[in-house]
């Protein structure tokens, strides 16, 4: 029985099954897209039966290149632009929020009265963990928004200095090119 146990465990080939994504990716520009067909062929795999090798694959590009394989639902996956990168982590943040939510709404109005003293224990401590999660996502938020109005503020004050130098210039009758 051992002996089955160890054969189902072992690796697929010499190197990981989510390598080969990997190296399309690195090599990729931004914005190339492919089809399911040329992922399986890849990975010698139907990526339609398992994703996990994208998933992989995803968590070293974003680490050693800043890309991102990107879903276009019922085709195939894309290298993400920058500016779709950013959207799509924005997405996954609601997304995670709204889960949070419901989560601990769902916590926070258990019938007790039909848990035992181990589950309203328990229960109290999944509503304190989705308070806290929640908490500490808000406080982020707050941060993110006071450095984005500090930089704000930041190309303002240059945009005006650019403007008063501009006009300054205009008095000597400078051009500038």
């Amino acid at each position: 029985m051992q002996t089955n146990i160890v054969q189902l465990f072992q690796p697929k080939g010499a190197e990981p099954m989510w390598k080969p994504l990997y190296n399309l990716g690195a090599k990729a520009n931004y914005g190339d897209f492919f089809d399911w067909q040329e992922l399986s062929r890849a990975i010698g795999f139907d990526v339609m039966q398992g994703r996990t090798n994208i998933y992989l694959a995803n968590k070293r590009l974003l680490k050693d290149y800043n890309k991102v394989f990107l879903s276009v639902r019922g085709e195939g996956y894309k290298i993400g632009k920058p500016s779709e990168q950013l959207t799509h982590a924005g997405e996954r943040k609601r997304r995670a929020v709204r889960q949070l939510n419901w989560g601990r709404l769902e916590s926070e109005y258990v019938d007790i009265s039909q848990l035992s003293s181990e589950e309203r224990l328990r229960a109290t401590h999944m509503l304190n963990h989705f308070n806290s999660g929640l908490s500490v996502m808000r406080k982020r938020n707050i941060a993110s928004i006071q450095k984005t109005k500090e930089s704000l503020n930041e190309q303002k004050r240059i945009g005006e200095q650019i403007d008063t130098m501009m006009a300054e210039l205009g008095k000597l009758k400078m051009e500038i090119r």
